[in-house]
């Protein structure tokens, strides 16, 4: 009887033990869980936070290639102005060279008719 009533209590105390040990692991299952769903949250924010950073180098990009595209433009178009003056100022080279031949005639022709 008395056998038995000790082992009784060893194996009740055993089984105290191990319910102590699953509580603990319980304990410290529900921290682990909870780390982890706090990592998760932290993971959440860098990924909210890279996107927010994505979209904005992709409208830096996008004013960017505006930009260039602009200055294309402009190059062309400094281009275009600079043929202009070009062929504006060899106009007004031909239209003087003209315009002496023309002076050159008339007195030319003045002198014929005296």
């Amino acid at each position: 009887n008395k056998k038995a009533l000790r082992q009784r209590k060893r194996a009740a105390g055993k089984v105290c033990r191990i319910e102590e040990k699953a509580m603990e692991k319980v304990k410290s299952g529900e921290k682990d869980k909870e780390a982890a769903e706090e990592k998760l949250r932290k993971i959440k924010e860098d990924i909210a936070f890279l996107d927010r950073e994505l979209e904005k180098g992709h409208r830096i990009l996008e004013q960017a290639s505006r930009q260039s595209a602009d200055k294309d433009a402009s190059q062309r178009l400094w281009l275009a102005v600079k043929k202009a003056e070009t062929a504006i100022v060899e106009s007004e080279k031909s239209h003087a060279s003209a315009l002496k031949r023309l002076q050159k005639l008339q007195q030319w022709h003045s002198c014929r008719v005296r």
